[in-house]
């Protein structure tokens, strides 16, 4: 039997079943397939067709270094790769435009002011939301700065002999952790070292060495990732436990939940269809945008986004997107009032602001 996804694409038949007469009857027991701890309410989804429409749209470019005076320019090559919206301390909402930042008014897109980055001192970094901060590097060395706390680093890490070559980001299932990737000053074509830091607290958690060659499989993605449809309860903090997790399921069904005694159980699933669909190959894959616990945000195949109250079971309205509109990155606010996408399209990009209460 063969799992994609969590689902059954491929199962044989053995030669001898096959074999049986059509009227031979097997008797089994009657039993329901248990898969979480989940009832028939949770599919009861309240649905809003209502279209939003922006508040506010900003047209953005891609950060581009003007003139910064790096002797190894090479070591900023991914920073074009990496996300430009982000969320800072006090759920402040930035947008990357590499010597600075821009801090943006939620429900106007009205640019509030400009925070320094470290690439203004001659540093490459890469700004990530979990953290809280820039992640910075510089030959040998890893460094990390707060949104906001111009000059005031803490060091993660050094390797003489070593420069840092790529930050390396988690999937949006995942993101309590980030890569550092380590070339070889002397031998750069033969050996990678992919060094895993903890998102909060900064400590590094995993090292491993891979040859070259198959570092560049992994592309942008962690070595360290083992994403997984399975519901998961965390060991931490009640708070922890209780918080809401919105996910991609089965057949690009979307459902969420949180820990009861330690179990997952499921208040939230929309869209289980296992009809057979057919897709053009073009079309963007389903996926969780964002979720704040309570407000979660998803897009179908389609390009519709939906926004949703999940302990509440109801849908806040839908965005209409082109199918070939990418979303990078999405944030709701946190008074739960406002969502911001940022949607690279041929012709340009630009961040909407969409108002759902």
């Amino acid at each position: 039997m063969t799992y994609m996804g969590g689902e059954v694409v491929q199962f044989k038949i053995s030669e001898n079943v096959l074999g049986l007469p059509k009227s031979t009857a097997i008797t089994t027991p009657s039993m329901p397939c248990v898969i979480e701890k989940t009832n028939e309410e949770v599919r009861k989804i309240t649905q809003n067709e209502r279209l939003l429409s922006p508040l506010w749209q900003l047209p953005i470019k891609s950060p581009s270094n003007p003139g910064t005076e790096l002797k190894e320019n090479r070591l900023c090559g991914g920073i074009n790769s990496h996300d430009l919206l982000f969320i800072g301390q006090n759920n402040s909402l930035y947008l990357d435009q590499y010597n600075d930042l821009h801090h943006l008014d939620w429900s106007t897109g009205r640019l509030l002011n400009k925070i320094p980055t470290p690439r203004m001192q001659n540093v490459c970094s890469v700004g990530f939301s979990a953290a809280g901060g820039f992640i910075n590097y510089k030959d040998d060395a890893v460094s990390f700065e707060a949104f906001g706390s111009t000059g005031r680093r803490q060091i993660l890490d050094m390797k003489p002999g070593w420069y840092v070559t790529n930050v390396l980001l988690p999937f949006e299932s995942q993101v309590d952790h980030f890569d550092i990737a380590w070339i070889s000053v002397d031998s750069p074509d033969e050996e990678v070292i992919v060094s895993t830091y903890e998102a909060f607290s900064k400590r590094k958690i995993n090292e491993i060495r891979l040859p070259a060659e198959e570092y560049e499989n992994f592309g942008y993605a962690s070595p360290y990732l083992n994403v997984s449809q399975n519901l998961k309860c965390p060991n931490g903090s009640n708070n922890e436990k209780n918080a809401i997790t919105l996910q991609l399921s089965y057949f690009e069904s979307f459902r969420a939940y949180r820990c009861s005694n330690d179990l997952p159980e499921i208040i939230f699933w929309t869209g289980l269809d296992i009809t057979p669909k057919k897709y053009d190959s073009g079309e963007n894959l389903s996926k969780v945008l964002a979720s704040n616990g309570q407000i979660g945000a998803v897009r179908e195949r389609s390009g519709l986004v939906h926004i949703y109250d999940v302990l509440l079971r109801k849908s806040l309205g839908q965005i209409n997107l082109a199918k070939t509109d990418q979303i990078s990155n999405t944030y709701i606010s946190e008074n739960e009032k406002f969502i911001v996408l940022e949607v690279r399209r041929e012709g340009g990009s630009k961040l909407m602001g969409f108002s759902f209460k």
